[in-house]
C-alpha cells in the first residue's frame, strides 16, 4: 500500500519555501544591514523547516537592526518570528490612503511590535502631510 505521508510532507517542504523565498525577500528589502539580514535569515529558516518536524520553541532572545535604525528584540520562537514578518514584511497594519487616525492603542501588546511600527510608519506618514499633528499610541500586554 502506497504511502500518503510522504506526498503530504512534501507539499509542506515545497509550501515551506515558498514563504522562505517571500520571507527572505522582505527581510532583504527592511534589514538595515547584512548582520541584522543573515540573523533574520537564519531565524525564517529554523522557523519554516523546524515545525515540519515538530521541534520546540527556541526562546533565545535576538536583536535586529531594520531601515531607519530601528530595533527590534524578539525571541527565537515560531510565533515572535512570525509576528515579525507579519509586521514588518507583510505591514498588515499598513492603512489605507486618507486614513490618518489621531490616537491607537494596541490591547494585547505581545512584545511590542506593532505598537513600535505603528509608531514609525505613522509618524513617517504625519511628516508626509504636513498637518503638524501627533499621533497617540498607548499598548498594553495583560500577561507578563
Amino acid at each position: 500500500m502506497p504511502s500518503t505521508t510522504a506526498p503530504v510532507h512534501s507539499a509542506a517542504l515545497a509550501g515551506s519555501l515558498g514563504q522562505i523565498g517571500h520571507d527572505l525577500r522582505g527581510a532583504w528589502r527592511i534589514a538595515a544591514d547584512r548582520r541584522s539580514f543573515g540573523c533574520y535569515a537564519v531565524d525564517i529558516f529554523f522557523h519554516r523547516l523546524l515545525r515540519l518536524f515538530n521541534a520546540r520553541s527556541y526562546n533565545r532572545v535576538r536583536r535586529i537592526f531594520i531601515e531607519g535604525g530601528i530595533e527590534i528584540t524578539y525571541r527565537r520562537n515560531r510565533g515572535d518570528i512570525y509576528t515579525v514578518r507579519e509586521i514588518w514584511i507583510d505591514e498588515i497594519y499598513r492603512l489605507r490612503d486618507g486614513h490618518t487616525p489621531k490616537t491607537v492603542v494596541d490591547l494585547g501588546a505581545h512584545i511590542g511590535l506593532a505598537s513600535l511600527w505603528v509608531r514609525e510608519n505613522l509618524r513617517t506618514l504625519f511628516h508626509r502631510c504636513r498637518r503638524g499633528r501627533s499621533i497617540e499610541c498607548g499598548a498594553c500586554e495583560p500577561q507578563p
